[in-house]
């Protein structure tokens, strides 16, 4: 029988590419060479036809190469009898509060996903709810939740060193403020008992100082014509924000200016962002209580250096700061906590339609967890059996004490958390539903 050839072609460097791309083909390689012939490429040129004859599936995460070239590429893909599969892991359209929702708006990125989700012979994505809003666009989609096999992932295998002290810790990304503020109000209460601080520590994982900064400035040229015409430069600048960058949008700029500067209307520099302006500065803030959780001087002075350091004995306070680390090592993170605290807000679709991934972390090691009450993690942790659930902000800091007082429980909720949930996240079953997904897109295809 022949082998179907896949090509897994996802350009993305980051968690996606992990749990989406390489570690399904790396499972379908390990368990099912036999029916199949693997490719990962990361630099995939979607341009190169003669490349992509060979293959049966291209399997890629939100995008085949630039949008503007979608119908000659889906054309050859239909000629050649090629089949597409598009993984969506996340909502296209984001909620207000996400850092990239203006250039979402501007570049109209969520319109060309659900365009490109038309197109696609199939769709794959993490959970039955997003599945059944996916569908709208598409209607071979399948949910194929994200699973862990330590064989293949062995950063996920239980490495932790126990600790007398309660390890709480947040491990996230940088687009979760709005979530990181449902800690608010527990940790301004924590800054003030000084009795709880001493036997826990909070930590916040993935402080990350990369990046730079774009700064926005009129230019000067027109700043002095706008002045001799007297002519109010916020009320200019604030149209601008308004009209997500559109000159002809701005009713107060005369119309011989728009033409003069329809191409160079704004000066766009890029500098290094410092420290206090990313958003983990921010998380930091929150965790911290703009840092009078830190009653130990030196070391809240060493915190403010923002190095990626170690401290001496920093393992006994109140509060610790984890750097980034690659998405082959980052599961370490788990390693220096025994509870994951996942906040989400209710903000509409983007959050209802996110996965459950922290689970799938959190029992694979052996971490407890509190989470917020949202769907996505009330159909695995059941309160007081397996983890807790708080309700709103206000039980944040209920629901910790309860486990600061109670160390058994702890242990308990990681025991029973592995035992309830490991079939979920089980690599083996869920490459299993997609390896009979892909074959009977292929028989299907055939038919045709």
């Amino acid at each position: 029988m022949k082998k179907i050839s896949i090509l897994f072609a996802n350009v993305d460097q980051s968690g996606v590419f992990l749990f989406r791309t390489s570690t399904p083909a790396l499972q379908m390689e390990y368990a099912h060479s036999d029916e199949f012939n693997i490719t990962i490429n990361q630099n995939t040129n979607f341009g190169d036809y003669e490349y992509l004859k060979q293959f049966d599936i291209i399997h890629t995460h939100r995008q085949f190469g630039a949008y503007e070239k979608n119908d000659e590429f889906f054309e050859f893909c239909n000629k050649n009898n090629i089949i597409t599969i598009c993984d969506t892991d996340d909502y296209p359209s984001l909620h207000k509060g996400h850092p990239l929702f203006q250039q979402i708006q501007i570049d109209k990125s969520d319109l060309k996903h659900y365009d490109l989700l038309k197109r696609c012979d199939a769709v794959t994505t993490t959970t039955e709810f997003f599945r059944d809003e996916l569908l709208k666009y598409n209607k071979n989609v399948i949910d194929l939740n994200n699973g862990i096999n330590c064989d293949i992932m062995p950063q996920f295998k239980y490495k932790r060193q126990e600790s007398d002290r309660l390890r709480l810790g947040y491990i996230g990304g940088s687009s979760h403020l709005s979530d990181i503020q449902e800690l608010k109000d527990a940790f301004q209460i924590l800054s003030a008992d000084y009795e709880l601080q001493d036997k826990l520590t909070l930590s916040l994982h993935g402080y990350d100082l990369r990046g730079g900064m774009s700064q926005i400035e009129i230019n000067p040229d027109l700043l002095v014509e706008l002045s001799q015409r007297k002519i109010s430069i916020q009320q200019i600048f604030n149209e601008f924000n308004k009209s997500n960058g559109d000159i002809n949008k701005i009713s107060t700029l005369p119309d011989d200016l728009k033409i003069k500067y329809a191409t160079n209307f704004v000066n766009n520099t890029q500098r290094n962002i410092k420290s206090t302006e990313t958003v983990w500065y921010e998380y930091e803030k929150i965790f911290t209580n703009n840092y009078s959780l830190i009653r130990d001087s030196k070391y809240k002075e060493f915190l403010l250096k923002y190095i990626n350091e170690a401290y001496e004995g920093e393992e006994n306070q109140s509060y610790r700061r984890f750097f980034t680390r690659s998405i082959q090592s980052y599961a370490s993170h788990y390693d220096s906590i025994s509870v994951s605290l996942v906040p989400l807000v209710k903000n509409g679709l983007f959050n209802e339609c996110k996965s459950p991934l922290k689970i799938a972390e959190a029992q694979a090691k052996r971490c407890a967890m509190i989470v917020s009450d949202h769907p996505i993690y009330t159909k695995y942790i059941k309160h007081g059996v397996n983890g807790l659930v708080a309700k709103d902000n206000k039980d944040w800091m209920k629901l910790i004490k309860r486990l600061v007082n109670n160390p058994q429980m702890v242990v308990d909720f990681q025991n029973k958390l592995v035992e309830d949930t490991k079939d979920e996240f089980d690599l083996t079953k869920i490459t299993q539903k997609r390896v009979d997904f892909y074959k009977q897109l292929v028989a299907d295809k055939n038919k045709v």
